[in-house]
């Protein structure tokens, strides 16, 4: 099955579960419906060897709580889940011939519940440590060569899909926090942008960001705009980026002042992963492949805390100090004075951040640090080159 042979709408579920987990339901019905197969959506701790949880497609919600709170230690094909990579999809009968199957307890007891399920396709979605996330298709005893190719050709083709989704449903809430709130409750303005480069999501820090000062505005027809010629010039880049699919070409972060009392930094962002395909016209989500992230605040709030990030160098209090003083705009001379010191002695802390650092510069420095306020930073190089 090729990409394009994915059922539009089905496409568009999984891209809606980025930001609104609640739609998982919806995709496992409609996967369900697709495939004309029970589907089963899991997650298992491979340690205590139990269910995490789960949802089905055209499975009785009272077998799944009793898969849930008996059978999962007793599925057969767990040593095979249990190895298999991210995004890759086997078949049951790989890992055990079905005359096997039928002697198991699981079978037995479960699985000829579920009109006679015999074999299906597994892909693993997303794993952890200790934990993974799968998808299952069920097919049923009287059905099954025809059915389980098609199932099979239909997870390898959503594979791709689903790993993009929840990648980037991870960076935007700890790993711990099966909730969106982590995205909502940031103190970062975060303002997702889809492959037109429109707006499609913005939370509640970028909300009040917009309704209290005037940097971006978004329009009725959910573009970003700002009356600020360079912020305009920020978001042109952003957009072009998009649309030439090349993150390269992104503009450098950008510091701002408000009214002298509040000072902020712009950052732009694409996820490469889910911008290289091709996708159709949702019918009702278009894919997030980009954000623009805000972060500051007040003067005696610096954004991010740039002291601190300069200390996850190895910064002295003192280096930290000069950084902090760089990043919001102040030269090395004007810094001496204003700090009664000699001016040999902050060019020697210049050059201890500089080689801390790995920079080869005073402006390559003051970049990495605002770069490194995001809160995508784990997302970019360890040094910022012209």
């Amino acid at each position: 099955m090729q990409q394009t042979d994915i059922p539009e709408k089905l496409l568009s579920l999984v891209y809606a579960t980025q930001t609104d987990p609640s739609m998982w339901q919806a995709f496992c019905d409609e996967l369900n419906f697709v495939s004309s197969v029970p589907i089963m959506m899991f997650g298992h701790n491979l340690t205590s060897n139990k269910s995490v949880g789960l949802l089905g497609g055209g499975l009785d919600p009272v077998e799944l709580e009793t898969y849930h709170a008996h059978f999962a230690d007793k599925n057969p094909w767990m040593q095979m889940n249990a190895v298999m990579p991210t995004g890759t999809v086997g078949i049951s009968d790989q890992a055990l011939e079905r005359r096997d199957l039928f002697k198991t307890e699981f079978y037995n007891d479960w699985l000829r519940r579920q009109e006679d399920i015999v074999a299906g396709p597994f892909m693993m979605c997303h794993r952890t440590k200790d934990t993974f996330v799968g998808l299952a298709a069920a097919c049923q005893q009287r059905n099954v060569e025809a059915t389980l190719p098609k199932a099979h050709e239909l997870l390898r083709a959503l594979a791709p899909h689903l790993k993009r989704a929840i990648n980037f449903s991870t960076l935007l809430k700890p790993a711990q926090d099966p909730s969106f709130q982590f995205f909502q409750a940031s103190k970062h303005a975060f303002i997702l942008l889809n492959r037109q480069g429109k707006v499609s999501l913005l939370n509640q820090t970028a909300e009040n960001l917009l309704s209290r000062f005037s940097i971006v505005s978004v329009s009725s027809s959910n573009a970003i705009l700002s009356t600020r010629g360079n912020v305009s010039g920020f978001i042109a880049r952003l957009s072009s980026a998009i649309r030439t699919n090349d993150p390269g070409a992104l503009p450098e972060p950008l510091f701002l002042n408000e009214a002298d009392q509040h000072r902020f930094v712009m950052h732009a962002h694409m996820f490469p992963d889910m911008i290289q395909h091709a996708f159709p016209t949702a019918q009702w989500y278009e894919p997030v492949v980009a954000a623009l992230v805000i972060v500051g605040g007040h003067t005696s709030h610096a954004p991010d805390n740039f002291s601190k990030i300069a200390a996850s160098f190895g910064a002295t209090a003192a280096e930290q100090k000069l950084a902090d003083a760089l990043v919001k705009g102040q030269n090395l001379v004007d810094y001496a004075d204003a700090c009664q010191l000699s001016r040999h002695t902050v060019r020697n802390q210049m050059r201890a951040l500089l080689h801390k650092s790995g920079c080869r510069n005073q402006v390559d420095f003051v970049r990495l640090i605002i770069s490194l306020s995001s809160p995508f930073s784990d997302a970019l190089p360890h040094g910022i080159t012209d």
